[in-house]
């Protein structure tokens, strides 16, 4: 299909009547879902029949389909994933949107002509991070709906691949790929699309109700920013609603896109028809804080009423005519009148038709013969150049020129429908069992003052953050146990000087690197060090653990979402780690829930939020970037010979004191129950 000069604007599709509002609406392409195995799944998503029809639709209309299969997957949910991509690449849709590094190295093997998209939740938001893609055989990457302006800018310059940028819809207050909250308060994973969206619930931090609820998104008068950027996709958040918001923002972001006015009527109503105590573009200005806070009250949800709503459907109400129809014919003495109509695709049909009769009167022009054959309303197409060759003294009637017309239309339209499907061989061999050694035990700490003056000698190493003071890196490595360091989880705008404390640590001996995001895999190479995966990374699968020891990583930390017997389970040679102990991680924000403008100013282990029930759930602010503990920690204490199929147990510290840690310790190693009010994480009741 031609790509438009401009952006395409891409709009969400939760259902068959949600699609036909975006394609009427002007979108250029649409994102759906298909059974389980998409980041929505409490939309209407298709049916295989109806994704089959989408496609088909789609394409008679020259609109750009992706078919979304962006949640994380475990070991025996492979399969049914294979299916689905058969099927996928048998429509064919043009890309699939995928999270799962090890779902997207098996699509790769089996597709290698099918385009894949890096979905948002794999939180791609450093330059380093497309190359690593690139390389991995993506073609586009869905970039952080929290970059600003100027860091988009950055990734765009030079970008091995097409970006998409979401520029309208709700915000997270987490930044994809890196929510666990639904998942350990209610067992719902967002990462597996069945987010029960707890953040909308009240959590408080000083006079602030909702600190965790965010405005949804508007950068509509940013897109000629992004445009000229070279932004390729301008992405609208929405599976979950109604087609009228669905076409109320597909128009305004393709009249935008175009550099059309957008009629203040329309603006109006995409305000009304979904808001959160309205919009924001703090995070496209770099002007985070309190103003970016919102959430759904009342007026909001009054404000679409049935006027409202009735506006808005008139937009997808008839079919819109957006193919450009080229067409000529041939009108000549004692032959089949001729008819050849083609489309910018290459599609073309020719048809013929009654030998045109002597006049005897008033004989047929070309001008009358083209105005007829323009007449393509409640079609797909809209003409564009229309040549009619019409010998003089011949005469042919309205209804033979319109069943000529007719039957050209629905021949071209049945090519423009029909498409070779992709190539695609699955294959997925079985999975042997990882046999790990006797476990070591690793220490991770957010802070150095955390650390004992004299550590237990059975642990044999210990993570520091990366932009410590080095002094601390010579110190501990007196201790006897091996020194590594920890990158950030957020990198917004911090890769150089990253890179930069990158060579310093290994400039002090640091050989080891645990990073959280697949944006630090080449920085940490290039600094000589080894890269460790940390949870943030969400390996669930054999395969990803197969595919991150193939992109350079020494080893890996396996996400805490899985049970304890899928890790017995899972297969590959990679040595893993898995976490004992540690408050979770719950979010990873880039505006401090604690703070209502920039950080508090006070130790993190005094700030936190505090839910409708008066849990508090502590706080704590990294390179521009806050982490939300849970309430209570994780401890498996006494029960790690429960644990099989891994040769690291990580204890994690984060807001304990010393003296907390130090118990914690000399806990892991006696191997008595623990003590206190604690969690056992997802080990034993899994997630859906």
């Amino acid at each position: 299909m031609n790509l438009n000069n401009h952006p395409e604007v891409l709009a969400p599709a939760g259902s068959p009547e949600q699609l036909i509002a975006a394609v009427r609406s002007g979108a250029d392409a649409v994102y759906l879902g298909a059974g389980s195995m998409n980041a929505r799944q409490s939309a209407q998503n298709f049916s295989d029949s109806e994704l089959m029809e989408a496609a088909a639709y789609c394409r008679e209309y020259g609109v750009r389909l992706y078919v979304v299969m962006n949640t994380l997957l475990f070991d025996d949910e492979l399969e049914q994933a294979g299916r689905l991509f058969e099927l996928v690449c048998s429509m064919p849709a043009d890309g699939v949107i995928v999270q799962d590094v090890g779902l997207a190295s098996l699509m790769r093997k089996a597709a290698p002509d099918m385009p894949l998209h890096a979905s948002t939740q794999m939180t791609i938001h450093s330059p380093a991070a497309l190359n690593t893609l690139h390389s991995m055989g993506f073609s586009r990457a869905v970039l952080a709906r929290e970059l600003s302006g100027e860091e988009l800018s950055q990734m765009a310059a030079d970008s091995p691949l097409e970006l998409e940028v979401f520029v309208h819809g709700a915000l997270c207050m987490c930044v994809s790929g890196q929510c666990y909250l639904s998942a350990m308060l209610g067992g719902r994973s967002g990462n597996r699309g069945r987010c029960a969206q707890p953040c909308r619930l009240p959590f408080r931090s000083g006079e602030r109700e909702y600190a965790l609820s965010l405005k949804d998104m508007s950068h509509v008068q940013h897109i000629e920013r992004l445009s000229q950027m070279g932004i390729r996709s301008l992405k609208i958040e929405g599976r979950m609603k109604r087609p009228e918001y669905c076409a109320a923002a597909s128009a305004v972001c393709s009249a935008a896109a175009k550099g059309e006015e957008i009629p203040q009527k329309l603006a109006d109503s995409l305000s009304a028809v979904f808001s959160r105590s309205g919009f924001t573009d703090g995070y496209f200005t770099a002007r985070r804080g309190s103003v970016m806070f919102g959430y759904r009250t009342k007026d909001d949800v009054t404000a679409a009423d049935s006027s409202v709503l009735s506006s808005l459907h008139e937009l997808y109400k008839k079919e819109r005519s957006r193919v450009p129809l080229d067409m000529k014919a041939a009108v000549h003495a004692g032959k089949p009148v001729e008819l050849t109509a083609s489309d910018a695709d290459g599609n073309s049909v020719t048809v013929s038709g009654d030998i045109p009769q002597v006049s005897d009167g008033g004989s047929l022009s070309a001008e009358q013969l083209s105005a007829r054959l323009s007449k393509t309303g409640g079609t797909a197409f809209v003409p564009r150049n229309i040549s009619c060759d019409v010998e003089d003294g011949l005469f042919l009637p309205a209804s033979a020129v319109n069943g000529l017309r007719r039957q050209a239309v629905e021949q071209l339209t049945a090519q423009r429908r029909a498409a070779a499907a992709v190539e695609c061989n699955w294959q997925q061999s079985g999975v042997i069992p990882h046999a790990a050694v006797v476990p070591e035990l690793h220490a991770v700490f957010a802070d150095p003052s955390q650390i004992p003056e004299v550590l237990p000698d059975h642990v044999r190493r210990i993570y520091l953050p990366l932009e410590c003071d080095p002094g601390v890196f010579d110190r501990m490595r007196a201790s006897g146990c091996e020194v590594c360091v920890e990158a950030p989880r957020g990198l917004f705008g911090n890769e150089q000087r990253i890179r930069e404390l990158l060579d310093i640590a290994h400039g002090h001996g640091v050989e080891v690197c645990m990073i959280h995001n697949i944006g630090l895999i080449e920085p940490v190479l290039s600094a000589g060090m080894i890269p460790y995966g940390g949870f943030g990374l969400n390996i669930t699968n054999t395969a990803a653990i197969e595919e991150f020891e193939r992109l350079g990583l020494a080893g890996a930390e396996l996400s805490f979402e899985l049970t304890l017997g899928r890790i017995a389970a899972l297969g590959g040679k990679m040595p893993r780690g898995v976490i004992v102990y540690g408050y979770l991680p719950l979010m990873l924000t880039r505006n401090c829930p604690s703070a209502l403008s920039g950080c508090p100013g006070r130790p993190c282990s005094e700030c936190g939020i505090v839910d409708r029930r008066g849990v508090r759930f502590a706080t704590r602010c990294r390179m521009g970037c806050t982490e939300v503990y849970n309430s209570v920690p994780l401890d498996m204490t006494g029960r790690e010979r429960e644990i099989s199929g891994a040769e690291h147990h990580i204890m994690r510290f984060t807001v304990e004191d010393t003296e907390q840690v130090l118990r914690a310790l000399r806990a892991s190693r006696k191997g008595g129950a623990a003590q206190g009010d604690i969690t056992r994480g997802l080990y034993y009741r899994g997630v859906e």
